[in-house]
């Protein structure tokens, strides 16, 4: 306490230098921050949504640095003979000259091989010249099935240079759809799709952007209309007819069983001639028409189609972002027909510049809270000097986060921080001013001191925001014991803001008061005068009653209420969370995340469109996830160990050898290959074709170590690595032999030789010893979002693998199992890290709040209340369609943090209840609401509001927590004022009951002062000055009489 003090006096007698020092930590603060790290961007808007430090989020890692150490620059390889022939390369060519540049090949376009193939990501999309074309003999077409013969005999003259090769997922895309919802496989409706389609290529920016055949011309899209065009022989796809669009359906529909068979995909000689000619079926069915279209199960009538894909040849990438800006200020409708979905690989670059722009809605919402500030304290100054201290809150919160803890990852969910900030801010703002105010009413006549008003303004302020701010604080830290880096970020990031904020309170604020008091600005208002003016004159004449005098009735219409009616208000309230508890774990419940796209914006948003709706209605992303089995691999001699900055999800660490992995051990040898075995007989092995050369290599070493010696053809003898050794071989034989057998094994095509990531992985010394041992299957189940189908997977590998390594040799023991588990770790995390972290910050904040009341029956009250407001809270948002995914579960945190002040500031009135009212549970309730009622309303308002400006941002992180802000607070307002009041005014505790004496007992505990050096010693510390905190409307009600 003697620092509490000390600063009293600081504030009181030299308020000037606490200004003058803390600004200038501040400013420090902003030139270090500046100098020592880079401002944040958020072009990688997924970083950290994903798991640190569990055990899969472990293995992950491992496996990633596994994958990286047989980089070419990395510490490992696979094939230890390439690796040295390689290195022998390199040493012959060193000393040599290198050889002049050819010119000459300079002037070749860039993008363009010699070949004439285009490149783009690295992929080559080979443009055909007419020169190429190779016609095709009438002869061999087989005519359709169907009454359309003449037209089948056009397919004939069929040429693979109409389209720049085949349709790309690298390749931007829309969906277009009728706005109907009508067929438009006719021939009027695909012309209107040719005139959209032409509207789409002359756009701005389309020709520099777009991709060029050989004659440098834009290659023309692939869309439906375009490839009845081709089917048709027509030159341009305004020329289709009605026939024309028959003869394609019932072409299609004849070579539709062989690419649902997938012998289309194969190219099978089975198929047709003019079902497999230059992929142009294949792709109609693949990319073009979603998969409703002549479906595997239906009929040849089953050519119904609503919406279609348009494969624009512009390479998905952030260079296409300048035509992306023309599309969207040009109408994304024609004629009936409307681009509902699209992607082009900008998704992430628009939500960083998004990110930025809808920050004026932020802006709003803030100068809407210093509004109210403005017109609760009716000082302009003081509003100035609120928004300068949330400045600086948010400057130094980020130079403790970014440079004194060295957090180099900042994610973009940390923006939600400056509308916490501005609501607790707001929230301390109308309670120091509100004491404030309340000194100067009850003191104007007896000419008290200055520094007396400040010091009792100070002492009782200081209880109310210190308690306030723990419990805010420890909520939002409690979300640090998540695993989810994003979470963790956010809840320490927040955190260390409403400390930082608590302590300007305290300190720069008071300290600008006095200042502000003793200037002339206090003694004659300008800013004052002009809002009496402007607001309240208005106001009274308006509503004949005075502002003031309105709140005043309407506090005592609610107080009352709540007391006249309090078995009302607590049943109402109590089986609407009752039924807020039913829409959680009942029906409709609440869902975990079923997609592993991450949603940056409203789902209306045409990106999200394709995403989450349209997507997985083509075939070529949906067959990708159908065939997707889950692999299976087994690790050893690397620990699965995450040694990385658990905070940076860049920072994956180094590899952790197993000093005890020794694979050449005979024992080990003969584990190995019985291990391989028993998992094959595994109900959840999946059994693929092929000879697997890598998948089990010490089999495959094995068998092929049984061979003759002497080579019959070539003369050559093997020996050792023959069949003169015998399994399990010996360390020298091993290590002799696995060289060369592993560079036999990649001399093969990679369809035999497995998985690239199976196998032994050496060491580049000279020794080339293995250093990792990777056994790859696939398993029979099919990946799948469910987190019931994944923890069914995990579970049953997992404990077969765990029963394997408990009775395997001390040298392999550590082996562990890891598979495609991300998105399900992260499920997980979200189901156990959301209730931990909500009883985390629960038992924190019913430890402050008892440590503030010292009574157990009002702390339990409370939190019963703040409990109630959660599951309503969280109830309301699963009826809108929310999912318990990061963001929800960063905001149910929030919530908690929020929504303790309320009923903190009830409870702790409650128990500083004057003696004589003390015994009347009643009267003790009225005295808690008469006296926070309205500033807790004030600050519900300013908060709420400041969420309610977000909602209009195309930006989904800015919409949930506008809305769950403006949520949380009308709840956690409500359930804190009516139905904590009406508990209290029922149950509550009566003068001693359940109270223990110590810190909080004393209703008028304070803070006193030493001895100043050259004070009125006297005057500074007269009992007699001592009072309880009061309300806005008291001190109006005082005012008034």
């Amino acid at each position: 306490m003697f620092i509490i003090r000390w600063l009293i006096f600081i504030i009181v007698y030299h308020p000037k230098f606490l200004v003058t020092f803390i600004g200038l930590i501040s400013t420090t603060c902003l030139i270090l921050t500046l100098f020592l790290k880079s401002i944040p961007d958020f072009k990688e808007p997924q970083l950290g949504f994903s798991t640190r430090g569990t055990s899969i989020a472990n293995r992950l890692i491992a496996w990633q640095n596994i994958i990286k150490s047989i980089d070419p620059a990395g510490p490992y390889t696979k094939n230890p003979k390439e690796y040295r022939l390689m290195k022998q390369r390199e040493q012959q060519t060193i000393g040599k000259s290198l050889r002049p540049f050819n010119s000459s090949n300079s002037t070749r376009k860039s993008g363009t091989n010699r070949k004439g193939k285009k490149v783009i990501y690295g992929k080559e999309v080979k443009l055909a010249s007419k020169n190429d074309t190779n016609w095709i003999d009438m002869e061999k077409w087989r005519i359709l099935k169907s009454k359309h013969v003449k037209s089948a005999k056009k397919l004939a003259q069929l040429r693979d240079d109409f389209f720049c090769g085949s349709p790309d997922s690298q390749y931007a895309k829309l969906v277009i759809a009728s706005e109907d919802g009508h067929d438009l496989f006719n021939a009027e409706d695909l012309i209107k799709l040719c005139h959209l389609q032409k509207k789409l290529t002359k756009i701005k920016h389309y020709k520099e952007l777009c991709v060029q055949d050989n004659n440098k011309k834009p290659c023309i899209p692939w869309s439906l209309t375009n490839y009845v065009a081709y089917f048709s022989l027509k030159s341009s796809c305004n020329k289709i007819k009605q026939k024309d669009v028959e003869f394609v359906k019932t072409y299609l529909a004849n070579c539709s069983t062989y690419f649902h068979s997938s012998e289309l995909a194969s190219g099978s000689e089975v198929v047709p001639l003019e079902c497999r000619l230059y992929d142009s079926v294949f792709n109609v069915f693949n990319y073009i028409n979603p998969i409703t279209f002549l479906p595997a199960n239906g009929t040849s009538n089953d050519t119904k189609v609503i919406h279609t894909m348009v494969f624009l040849p512009l390479a998905s990438s952030t260079a296409i972002m300048p035509y992306y800006r023309e599309l969207i200020k040009s109408d994304l409708t024609y004629n009936g027909f409307k681009i509902v979905a699209m992607d082009m690989g900008i998704k992430d670059s628009l939500f960083d510049e998004y990110l930025v722009w809808d920050l004026y809605l932020v802006l709003a919402g803030a100068l809407f809270v210093f509004c109210c500030i403005w017109f609760y304290t009716e000082s302009l100054i003081l509003t100035l000097v609120s928004a300068v201290i949330i400045f600086m809150t948010l400057n130094i919160a980020y130079f403790v986060y970014a440079v004194v803890l060295d957090i180099n990852f900042f994610p973009f969910m940390n923006l939600l921080t400056v509308v916490v900030v501005l609501g607790i801010g707001s929230d301390d703002a109308f309670i120091l001013c509100k004491i404030w105010n309340l000194q100067k009413m009850e003191n104007c006549d007896n000419e008290a001191s200055l520094e007396l008003m400040m010091s009792t303004t100070f002492r009782h302020a200081l209880v109310t925001l210190f308690v306030t701010t723990l419990t805010t604080a420890v909520a939002f830290l409690g979300s640090y014991a998540s695993y989810v880096t994003a979470v963790s970020c956010f809840s320490l990031f927040t955190g260390v803001a409403v400390i930082t904020n608590f302590i300007l309170m305290i300190t720069w604020f008071p300290a600008f008061v006095v200042l502000y008091e003793n200037s002339r600005f206090s003694k004659k208002s300008y800013t004052t005068f002009l809002f009496k003016k402007l607001f309240r004159r208005s106001l009274v004449d308006r509503c004949k009653l005075n502002p003031k005098d309105y709140i005043t009735v309407q506090e005592n219409v609610l107080t009352e209420s709540i007391i006249q009616h309090r078995y009302i208000w607590f049943l109402l309230l109590f089986i609407l969370m009752i039924a807020g508890l039913i829409v959680l774990f009942l029906y409709p419940k609440i869902e975990f995340p079923n997609s592993s796209e991450f949603q940056l914006f409203k789902r209306s948003h045409p990106f999200e469109q394709y995403d989450f709706v349209y997507k997985t209605q083509y075939w070529f992303v949906t067959k990708e996830m159908m065939e997707y089995r889950m692999p299976m691999r087994f690790v050893f001699g690397v620990k699965a160990e995450d040694n990385g900055r658990s905070l940076d999800p860049t920072d994956l660490g180094t590899l952790e050898e197993d000093s005890k992995f020794d694979i050449t051990a005979p024992s080990i040898q003969v584990w190995f290959v019985e291990f391989c075995r028993e998992l094959r007989s595994q109900n959840f092995y999946h059994l693929t074709q092929g000879p697997l050369l890598l998948n089990c290599f010490l089999e495959t070493f094995m068998n092929s170590m049984d061979i003759k010696c002497e080579d019959g053809f070539s003369g050559k003898n093997r020996t050792p690595c023959c069949n003169a050794s015998k399994f399990p071989f010996g360390r020298d034989v091993f290590d002799k032999c696995i060289l060369e057998e592993i560079a036999d094994i990649y001399k093969t095509p990679n369809v035999f030789a497995g998985s690239f990531s199976s196998g032994p992985i050496f060491s580049k010394d000279q020794n080339a010893t293995i250093k990792v041992a990777v056994v790859e299957y696939d398993s029979n189940f099919i990946y799948s979002m469910s987190f019931d189908d994944m923890n069914h997977f995990y579970q049953d590998v997992t404990e077969w693998m765990t029963k394997k390594m408990e009775a395997a040799p001390k040298a392999i023991k550590d082996g562990w199992f890891i598979s495609d588990l991300g998105f399900y770790d992260l499920q997980r995390e979200l189901r156990r890290s959301t209730e931990v972290a909500v009883g985390i910050s629960l038992v924190l904040a019913l430890a402050v709040l008892f440590c503030s009341t010292r009574s157990v029956l009002i702390s339990l009250y409370s939190i019963f209340a703040i409990s109630s407001a959660i599951v309503v809270t969280m109830a309301c948002l699963v009826l809108l369609g929310w999912q318990l995914n990061v963001l929800e579960s960063t905001a149910l945190s929030t919530a908690i943090g929020l929504t303790v002040d309320f009923s903190l500031h009830y409870a702790i009135n409650y128990r500083r209840c004057p003696k004589d009212v003390s015994s009347d549970r009643k009267a003790a309730t009225r005295y808690a609401l008469n006296h926070m009622a309205g500033p807790s309303f004030m600050a519900a308002v300013t908060t709420g509001s400041a969420g309610a400006f977000m909602i209009p941002s195309i930006v989904l992180p800015y919409v949930q927590m506008g809305i769950f802000l403006a949520l949380v607070m009308v709840v956690s307002w409500i359930y804190s004022t009516c139905m904590l009041g009406s508990m209290l005014a029922i149950v509550g505790p009566v003068e001693n009951c359940c109270k223990r004496n110590g810190f909080g007992a004393n209703r008028h505990a304070e803070i006193v002062l030493p001895e100043p050096l050259c004070l009125s010693q006297e005057e500074f510390f007269d009992e007699s000055y001592s009072h309880e905190l009061d309300s806005l409307a008291t001190s109006t009600r005082q005012d008034t009489s």
